[in-house]
């Protein structure tokens, strides 16, 4: 309700976010996060909010208008802010709890397939490289029996193996870290 009664009264004024957070002294970003209901201003800057656009906070916070504010009114409105940054904060830490679960799922996942991809990237070079496949005696990794272009195709074959599961392995952890608690 707050943030579509900012967004409502900023275009009524004919203002652009950048506007309105340039006479905010705020970024932006920050103003959009408000109108999207990603966070909430505190009590400080709704009433800025309001004198910027010509309103009273309760009116931002949907309530019907009276014409004296008085320190009961504040009081209430601080604490409806309160209320909605705990929710908030409460929502974004169930969402950060969520992506976290699923970024270690995905790097179980990803190491899985990785060890899986390079033991089957080393059994064809085992096999490639097989003194017994050939005339030759001792283990050499490149035959003279066997075309190069058969090597640059085990390395393509081997990159194709273990590129994807290190891109998974990769964002895995990225999630993981990005997700990691606040200390």
């Amino acid at each position: 309700m707050l943030n579509e009664n900012i967004k409502i009264r900023r275009k009524a004024k004919g203002m652009s976010q950048e506007e309105l957070a340039t006479k905010l002294n705020i970024s932006r970003q920050t103003l959009s996060k408000w109108e999207k209901g990603l966070s909430v201003p505190d009590a400080e800057i709704l009433i800025r909010i309001a004198d910027a656009l010509d309103t009273s906070v309760s009116e931002l916070l949907g309530e019907a208008c009276s014409s004296e504010v008085d320190k009961d009114t504040i009081k209430t409105i601080a604490a409806k802010l309160e209320i909605l940054n705990q929710q908030y904060a409460k929502s974004r830490e169930q969402k950060r709890k969520i992506w976290r679960v699923v970024s270690i799922a995905l790097a179980i996942l990803g190491i899985v397939y990785l060890v899986d991809r390079v033991w089957t990237a080393g059994t064809i070079f085992r096999a490639m490289t097989n003194p017994h496949l050939g005339a030759d005696t001792g283990a050499q990794i490149i035959r003279p029996d066997i075309p190069n272009s058969l090597y640059a195709m085990l390395v393509l074959l081997c990159a194709r193996m273990i590129l994807p599961p290190m891109v998974i392995c990769t964002i895995a952890a990225i999630g993981i870290y990005k997700t990691k608690m606040d200390a």
